[in-house]
């Protein structure tokens, strides 16, 4: 059949993705990817482009946990980076409180 061996392009949310698991009851979200080497987090509100915290990560992690409570915004983007690595994005809504 033609076209049955060709490659099928992975939903968007496969390839390079930064993942958020909120966890309500304490108030703290722990992001997740699927590589090594990533050495810092940075997350910014949306609305204003303002930079409301930098995190290092230690590069042999692949997570890391934020409390959003203590951070102001609601709207947020985040990304991860590091040397020689091509950076990540997510973004995230933070819970009413």
């Amino acid at each position: 059949m033609e076209g049955s061996n060709a490659p099928v392009d992975p939903p968007l949310n496969e390839e390079k993705e930064l993942r958020a698991e909120p966890n309500p009851t304490s108030g703290w979200t722990t992001f997740t990817w699927d590589e090594i080497g990533f050495t810092s987090l940075q997350v910014s509100d949306v609305f204003s482009g303002t930079i409301v915290t930098n995190q290092a990560i230690d590069p042999q992690s692949t997570s890391i946990q934020l409390d959003l409570t203590t951070l102001s915004g609601t709207f947020y983007s985040i990304r991860i980076e590091g040397e020689g690595k091509t950076p990540i994005y997510g973004r995230m809504i933070k819970a009413n409180e």
